[in-house]
């Protein structure tokens, strides 16, 4: 007889020995060829009940399991031949169902059978059904991976062999009112799982072939099925409601099977009161093998249930899992409109919601609903209209005062358009990136004109979006200084006009990200007065590997706000590695006293690593002068003395004035836009003429890139009187010669002297020679091993004063 249960649950655990009985067996061999007859009600082995075949997107064949693959070895055929499913649609499934003839499942079955594949596209796999047609079991074979009840594995975690030819065995064992699985592959990489299915019970299984693309590497096969029949459980659960949707009775049944030792008294529990009550014990009437008992749901809200009976004297027992239908309520419908009118939404009901149902709109302006409607009885669906009389988003809401279930649904009502969006101030040369967006049923293609000034600006005549996708980049090319105003539109729509100033490059030398086309490779040098980029970055493909770069980009991604959206960009993963991104570059002039080397720094989170930096160095040949970095913390150094101490994300403009020979002014402002620094660094005598910045390996995330930008030099103010030559290091005693040079009022008359006479002496005062501007004096050196000495020459009439270490 054919063991029921019902609605999904169940189970009952046997303390009887089982009966020892023969293996009943299936193969394609049983079928016939060349024109077999297997198809939906077919029926040629034992212990087997009838096959039903689907063929939606493909259909079923007999056929050799090592057809499309000379190479291939694995064969499970019977007399050349196995069961085999094609499929060539992505939508439909080709599947293969048949169950067991009555007593042969029971206690103690065993299930076991042969899969073969080649290719793994699309999905195909295993899986088992109870007598209530709920699927209690599968295991779905995808492209380079598996899922199973209780995990999944990836691709990387099953190699390539499956490509020459897999066979993985099925083997499913009904124990007591459990099902022991486990199924495994012939290679040492293919799956190798098993576990237990709790209180089910198999009434079918299911082989299936979905989402392929055809052709016989595609094709599924299966073949060797055995059964090994089973024993009748002592007690069970035959007839129930699983799933109930009201609070009250329900009616359960228990059957005990004959010669199963199982006596009238029959203990009951339920695992949770707070769903389901039973009463403590029923008894059987006399003679009869079958019983009724009624459980009462106390909520539909508090969860599953399992109930045990259990027979003292026997020791037989059976479970039947409850699992009370919680009242839902659900919309469906258009979520995204581009016009106003009326559209028709979907409320479903799931349990014990009433008819009636009361509907309203968080926003009347852009949505109206019907005040209230009722569901049809006993029908679960019903259509209500809900009219878009404005542009916005609103939310539906439905409720259901008897039960308390609500519903609520988002809907965007969106008037179409085209709109531009991109820098508003470029310079003339570069070529900006601009976004076209648009909103709605608006054509791919889309024309675009300069149209106030072309002489300004030149743009793509026509653009074209991708099919499905709504937002496209183009570029633009500054042609000279002024003003124009972009314009995109076709015949569905029309954006609103775009303005775009076009501004000179800053006199002399200076460069910036958006003159770089959105492209920053070694040897560019798109900018004025600098030597060509060099990039000396460290990266490594090879395992573990680490990468370094730079590119064009928006420091806003990074949180950085006052830089251009086309700055220069810095990359080094992942944190802990040896990726380092460093670039070089020279100066066409050495910088000359008084002038100032300016550039912006955009810095947001620190390098969150120890030993991670980044930052800045300045250079006078091979010599470093000065040196500005962050590392693991919010302190940025000079020379390694803290400037800044707070976070913040405002770029820092920073103002290197070459002040004299081994004197630089350093000025700038924190990123919090509070802190201040204005050093005056002694350093290493040589006019600066080239710089580095470096970034460290840090995780990659946007937040930790650094930014630079705007690099200039400029004049600035002139410095009235500096040292323009001299000894820093001199290496014997004696008489060594320095000049001075000045710039303005600085009258003829300077007094000098020296910090340390018993390192350096100088004569206490020097003049300029009438009209001239330059002049040199000797300074006598009488120690190498006294320390250093400061010479400072200062003017009395004007104030002005210089210094040289």
């Amino acid at each position: 007889m054919k063991m029921k249960w019902f609605c999904g649950v169940l189970t009952a655990s046997l303390m009887m020995a089982s009966q020892v009985m023969a293996q009943l067996t299936d193969d394609a061999s049983n079928y016939g060829a060349p024109n077999p007859d297997w198809n939906t009600g077919s029926n040629e082995g034992d212990g087997f009940g009838p096959w039903t075949i689907t063929d939606g997107g493909g259909g079923h064949f007999l056929g050799s399991s090592t057809e499309g693959d000379g190479s291939r070895t694995n064969s499970i055929d019977t007399a050349g031949q196995a069961f085999g499913l094609w499929n060539a649609n992505s939508s439909l499934i080709t599947d293969a169902v048949r169950g067991f003839d009555t007593n042969v499942w029971g206690d103690g079955a065993v299930l076991s059978f042969d899969l073969s594949f080649r290719w793994d596209g699309g999905a195909r796999g295993v899986t088992l059904i109870n007598d209530v047609v709920t699927e209690i079991f599968y295991v779905s074979i995808g492209a380079g991976g598996y899922d199973y009840p209780g995990g999944s594995a990836p691709a990387t975690a099953w190699p390539g062999e499956r490509e020459f030819g897999e066979v993985i065995t099925f083997t499913f064992t009904q124990n007591g009112p459990n099902i022991d699985w486990q199924f495994s592959g012939i290679h040492a990489s293919s799956p190798n799982e098993s576990g237990t299915i709790t209180g089910q019970v198999i009434d079918t299984f299911r082989i299936f072939n979905a989402e392929g693309s055809g052709g016989d590497p595609n094709n599924v096969y299966f073949n060797n099925l055995s059964v090994t029949p089973g024993t009748a459980l002592p007690l069970e659960f035959t007839d129930g409601d699983a799933s109930p949707t009201l609070l009250g009775d329900a009616l359960y049944t228990l059957t005990r099977s004959v010669g199963g030792g199982v006596d009238d008294d029959i203990v009951l529990s339920s695992s949770n009161t707070n769903a389901i009550t039973v009463p403590s014990a029923v008894s059987f009437e006399a003679l009869a093998n079958s019983l009724t008992f009624t459980a009462t749901v106390v909520s539909v809200t508090n969860g599953s249930a399992i109930l045990v009976a259990s027979n003292v004297t026997s020791g037989a027992w059976a479970q039947f899992l409850v699992t009370p239908i919680v009242p839902v309520l659900s919309i469906s419908g258009p979520f995204e409109l581009f016009e106003l009118g009326t559209n028709a939404y979907t409320l479903t009901r799931v349990g014990a919601v009433t008819d009636d149902i009361e509907f309203s709109s968080s926003d009347t302006n852009v949505l109206v609903v019907p005040a209230s409607q009722s569901f049809v009885t006993n029908e679960t669906e019903l259509t209500f209209d809900v009219e878009m009389v404005g542009f916005g988003t609103a939310t539906i809401f439905a409720s259901n005062l008897a039960s308390g279930a609500v519903a609520e649904y988002n809907v965007g009502v969106f008037e179409p358009g085209l709109t531009l969006s991109g820098p508003t101030s470029v310079r003339v040369g570069s070529t900006p990136t601009f976004t076209l967006t648009r909103v709605g049923p608006i054509a791919n293609t889309v024309s675009l004109s300069s149209n106030s000034n072309p002489s300004v600006m030149s743009v793509p005549g026509t653009v074209a979006f991708n099919t499905g996708e709504n937002t496209l980049t183009f570029q633009g090319t500054a042609l000279t200084t002024g003003s124009t105003t972009l314009v995109a539109w076709n015949f569905d729509a029309s954006s609103a006009p775009f303005t775009v100033e076009v501004t000179a490059l800053p006199e002399g030398t200076y460069d910036e990200g958006t003159l770089y086309s959105g492209s920053w490779n070694d040897g560019d040098n798109n900018g004025l007065g600098f030597g060509p980029w060099v990039f000396n970055h460290s990266t490594d493909t090879n395992d573990p590997a680490y990468y370094a770069g730079v590119f064009i980009g928006d420091p806003a991604l990074a949180g950085i706000s006052g830089m251009d959206q086309a700055s220069f960009g810095f990359y080094a993963n992942p944190a802990g590695s040896a990726a380092n991104a460093e670039v070089s570059r020279t100066l066409s002039n050495a910088l000359t006293v008084g002038q100032t080397f300016r550039f912006q720094l955009g810095l947001n989170f620190d390098s969150g690593t120890d030993g991670s930096n980044r930052g800045f160095s300045l250079f006078a040949g091979a010599n470093e002068l000065m040196n500005i970095n962050m590392g693991n913390s919010a302190v940025i150094t000079l020379n390694g003395n803290a400037i800044f101490t707070n976070y913040g994300a405002q770029a820092m403009t920073f103002d290197l004035q070459y002040v004299g020979d081994g004197s630089i002014r350093v000025t700038g402002t924190g990123r919090d836009g509070v802190e201040t620094v204005d050093q005056v660094l002694t350093v290493t005598p040589g006019a600066p003429d080239n710089f580095k910045f470096y970034f460290n390996a840090c995780e990659g995330i946007n937040e930790r890139q650094m930014y630079v930008n705007a690099l200039q030099v400029t004049d600035g103010p002139a410095i009235p009187l500096a040292f323009t030559a001299g000894e820093p290091a001199p290496l014997a005693t004696g008489e060594y010669l320095f000049t001075l040079q000045r710039d303005g009022a600085v009258g003829d008359d300077i007094e000098l002297s020296s910090s340390d006479a018993n390192v350096l002496t100088v004569p206490a005062l020097v003049s300029f020679t009438t009209g001239a501007d330059t002049i040199s004096f000797t300074g006598t050196v009488v120690s190498l091993t006294n320390g250093s000495a400061v010479i400072v020459a200062s003017n009395v009439a004007s104030g002005a004063w210089a210094q040289y270490v």
